[in-house]
């Protein structure tokens, strides 16, 4: 146990760079295989992220984060494929086991860093089983450590995905936040 308790501080000192504020939840479920950058059994990516990028849910869910960040004074967000990208394959692999889990695909900053989402600063929002896009932000704009990752100042560039698991129907929700790279 303590050898993988220093491997997991050795990783995550290697991806301190990212600085990602996220609410990790402790995971009973082993992580996939980080083979580079491989996540999810979805060969489709690139047309699936683009689905993703298009639809209702995602159109409704940047509306909506950046009217509440205008309210803020903060400037707007830009949906983002490489984030999309990010939160497709969280919000995926989550429906594909039927099970909420931050580190379900190994921490985000493992994630990132294999999506090359390098240098920023990054947050990620997931939930499950609320029915509509409106109703799973009402919820994340609710919750504090969920607010700061929507309020951050840093952020301008947006994830978003939705999957249905296969084996109860229940939607998988993830929201992928990140800066620019920093310099």
């Amino acid at each position: 146990m303590f050898v993988r308790a220093m491997a997991r501080f050795a990783a995550a000192l290697a991806a301190l760079p990212l600085m990602a504020a996220v609410a990790c939840a402790s995971s009973s479920v082993e992580p996939a295989s980080l083979n580079g950058g491989s996540f999810g059994t979805d060969l489709r990516a690139e047309g699936v992220i683009g689905e993703q990028m298009a639809s209702e849910s995602a159109r409704m869910t940047l509306a909506l984060l950046n009217q509440y960040r205008a309210g803020q004074g903060l400037p707007p967000v830009q949906l983002d494929p490489q984030m999309t990208q990010v939160a497709y394959q969280q919000a995926k692999a989550m429906a594909d086991a039927d099970y909420m889990d931050h580190n379900i695909l190994g921490d985000f900053g493992s994630r990132l860093k294999a999506n090359r989402v390098l240098n920023v600063y990054a947050g990620e929002n997931i939930g499950r089983n609320i029915r509509t896009a409106d109703k799973m932000f009402d919820w994340w704009v609710h919750s504090p450590v969920h607010e700061r990752n929507m309020a951050n100042p840093r952020v301008t560039r947006l994830g978003f995905a939705v999957a249905y698991s296969p084996k109860s129907g229940k939607p998988y929700w993830a929201m992928a936040l990140a800066s620019a790279p920093l310099r």
